[in-house]
């Protein structure tokens, strides 16, 4: 937890995180918090210091009680105080509705996609006889297999793969190339980067990078699921 906190809310490269407690009057215990983070965004073009909003947790025993929304509420008033030009969240079907209360909006949708990489773990979930699924695996894992590097020869693509990977500014460069693409965008510098992943003291990454002529052309960073068996792409 000490190394997660210097991380994330001291050593941030765009700031020092915000936070906001509630303390029970009664008991002088906290019984919830929220913390927004700065995050350098481009908006149509323009570079500014937002908010991204994280770590809502609130007691079980006060989650009735109004708390969640005033303590989005505050968030809010402090955006209204022009103190950061916006801020913004990824909230699950439940922490909607606390958004809603606090007055935000739904601006947009995101989506989950997945890709199969190795079918056994699927086949294994719908068919529970061992020898058959083990049968069917090893014949639908091959086509996978081709299918990737039918891919990878079509295009000729220099791929490169890291489990340590340090971001050197060609990934800035990267960036700056594809900026002008979309209206709003969460600026991914080197280093952002270097500090998102690299310096992460919760988990390891893995980084795939795709390049043409060599220069980069696409990249992902990833990390291993809880099952070992899948992965969970991060950017």
């Amino acid at each position: 937890y000490a190394e997660r906190y210097d991380w994330l809310y001291l050593n941030n490269p765009h700031g020092i995180a915000t936070g906001w407690v509630v303390v029970d009057d009664e008991t002088d215990e906290p019984v919830g918090f929220t913390v927004a983070l700065p995050r350098e965004m481009s908006v149509s073009g323009k570079r500014v210091i937002a908010w991204n909003c994280a770590d809502f947790s609130i007691d079980i025993k006060y989650r009735t009680l109004g708390v969640a929304a005033k303590l989005r509420r505050a968030a809010r008033e402090a955006v209204d105080a022009e103190l950061y030009p916006f801020l913004y969240a990824h909230p699950n079907e439940r922490m909607l509705v606390v958004h809603q209360r606090a007055g935000h909006t739904v601006i947009g949708q995101m989506h989950r996609y997945a890709r199969l990489l190795n079918a056994r773990g699927k086949v294994e979930s719908l068919i529970h006889y061992r020898p058959l699924s083990q049968m069917i695996s090893a014949t639908i894992n091959p086509a996978l297999d081709c299918i990737d590097w039918y891919q990878l020869f079509r295009h000729r693509y220099e791929i490169e793969m890291d489990d340590r990977l340090w971001y050197t500014e060609e990934f800035t460069e990267f960036y700056n190339r594809l900026e002008a693409n979309y209206p709003i965008w969460g600026v991914r510098s080197a280093t952002y980067l270097n500090w998102r992943y690299y310096h992460n003291p919760i988990y390891q990454v893995g980084t795939t990078v795709a390049r043409k002529h060599g220069e980069i052309i696409a990249y992902i960073i990833y990390r291993l699921a809880d099952d070992e068996q899948s992965v969970i792409i991060n950017d």
